[in-house]
């Protein structure tokens, strides 16, 4: 009984848990849209933009780190680590189309870790400030 009381509350703290995986293009709110850009700028610049943003909407730190990236699907993945109040937060970036274009919607879609983590950093909005400042 113990044993099975203890399984349980494992499985519902895994099942809890968010994943880059979890992220659909195309089903977050915070989005912007960029002109006259190659896609390979537009590609780039968002990589720096999440590599320069911080918590307190400062340029120098490194809060998020890029956990993956495919220049081919326009998908970027970054991660927070855990601190005091948070266990960390996941951020995804949608490039899209992930090619040359006229112009390019950027979409960004942050998560906590934990989803029962209700002091964890919603990024979207510190990560576009950061992509308005690189690609203007």
């Amino acid at each position: 009984m113990r044993l099975s009381f203890y399984a349980l509350g494992l499985i519902s703290l895994v099942s809890a848990c968010t994943s880059s995986s979890d992220f659909v293009a195309g089903q977050g709110s915070s989005t912007i849209t960029v002109k006259n850009y190659k896609y390979q700028d537009v590609y780039n610049g968002v990589l720096k933009s999440i590599r320069s943003v911080d918590s307190n909407g400062t340029d120098i730190g490194n809060s998020l780190s890029v956990s993956r990236s495919d220049i081919k699907t326009g998908r970027i993945e970054a991660n927070s680590p855990p601190n005091l109040f948070s266990y960390g937060e996941v951020v995804a970036v949608f490039i899209v189309p992930p090619k040359d274009s006229e112009s390019y919607r950027i979409e960004v879609q942050s998560a906590p870790a934990l989803a029962t983590n209700v002091m964890a950093n919603n990024w979207e909005e510190e990560v576009l400030q950061e992509i308005r400042k690189n690609l203007p």
